[in-house]
């Protein structure tokens, strides 16, 4: 088996597969999983800028367009956003009903994007809050649509002047985009008062069994695989607290979840992008939870299929696993003590 040395905790790393799909054709990357720090990462590491150029341009990850387009016509973002999608929801519980910080807390965005969230913020009454992107385009497209409160800078040279000054920082699904995450941790740990915290949601890998090599988006978009122990051991590293947002609350309004992992054993997307630039498939902004019925397509009509469906899987199929304390997105709390 060949290994390589872990990238984040510099352990044996072993490779699991040479041949997953990246988002361009004919590119292939090769996933290694460390069994100590229950991190997949991929390999080689190669720099994506053309390729977000490529996304943006066609307006991929389409659920976050639609979310910059529909929030302004809410009375209440904040709410619509809470439940716009797992990330999301955890985000904002944890930042209401754990956190609660004072509505003049200083709150930072970490890879905004196209705006949305930083400005459901300030509509509920965060007035302190802003958002942070590298890119220059979606900085110029989020103070359009939804106000002055945007800064294009990476937090490498924002923490030369401003550390110390954050109670809350948050990351939606960005973390697993970036090459080196413990030094981008450290950088904004370092941005957060004492007392501070920093929220990040990312693919849970440890959902799913060891058998699931890659359920994430397409290398080398998203280059990491995280689990709990990948950051129980960053949280030690950094000495930061560490905890989870526990989903469980979350079920008791949503159905749950079940998801098929017979068809995710070994990675199988198409290209995005052909040798040309040409694009052979939109990039979506979810992974969709794969779904094999069991039950004649009759069946379906009746009005409890969806409320049982969960509940009847995982009884008739050791294929399929449920969420309910935990589930494919990954919600992590760091609290800066000292």
């Amino acid at each position: 088996m060949k290994q390589m040395q872990c990238l984040l905790c510099g352990k044996e790393a072993n490779l699991k597969t040479s041949a997953v799909k990246g988002y361009q054709e004919p590119d292939l990357y090769g996933i290694y999983h460390c069994p100590h720090c229950n991190t997949s990462f991929s390999m080689p590491r190669v720099d994506t800028t053309a390729i977000y150029h490529l996304i943006y341009e066609i307006k991929g990850y389409d659920l976050y367009w639609k979310y910059a387009k529909e929030i302004k016509s809410q009375n209440r973002p904040i709410d619509y956003l809470a439940n716009a999608g797992q990330s999301y929801t955890c985000l904002i519980s944890s930042l209401t009903d754990v956190i609660k910080p004072p509505k003049d807390a200083d709150i930072m965005e970490v890879g905004c994007g196209l705006g949305y969230t930083t400005y459901a913020l300030r509509k509920a009454g965060y007035a302190n809050a802003i958002g942070i992107d590298i890119a220059p385009d979606a900085i110029e497209n989020a103070i359009k649509e939804f106000g002055d409160f945007y800064v294009c800078a990476d937090v490498y040279t924002w923490e030369d002047k401003n550390a110390k000054l954050y109670d809350v920082i948050f990351m939606t699904d960005v973390i697993e985009h970036i090459e080196h995450p413990e030094e981008s941790i450290k950088k904004l740990i370092s941005l957060l008062k004492v007392g501070g915290t920093l929220i990040m949601t990312t693919p849970n890998k440890s959902f799913f069994p060891d058998s699931v090599i890659w359920n994430t988006d397409s290398p080398p978009v998203h280059c990491w695989w995280f689990s709990e122990d990948s950051f129980r051991y960053l949280a030690q590293k950094l000495n930061v607290k560490v905890s989870f947002f526990d989903f469980t609350k979350y079920f008791k309004k949503h159905p749950q979840e079940s998801v098929n992992i017979k068809n995710l054993i070994f990675p199988s997307d198409n290209f995005v992008f052909d040798k040309e630039k040409r694009v052979i498939k939109i990039p979506k902004s979810t992974y969709k939870i794969t779904k094999h019925s069991i039950f004649p397509q009759w069946v379906k009509k009746w009005s409890f299929y969806k409320r049982m469906a969960p509940l009847i899987y995982p009884m008739l199929s050791k294929n399929f696993i449920t969420s309910n304390k935990r589930t494919q997105t990954l919600c992590v709390l760091l609290k800066k003590e000292v």
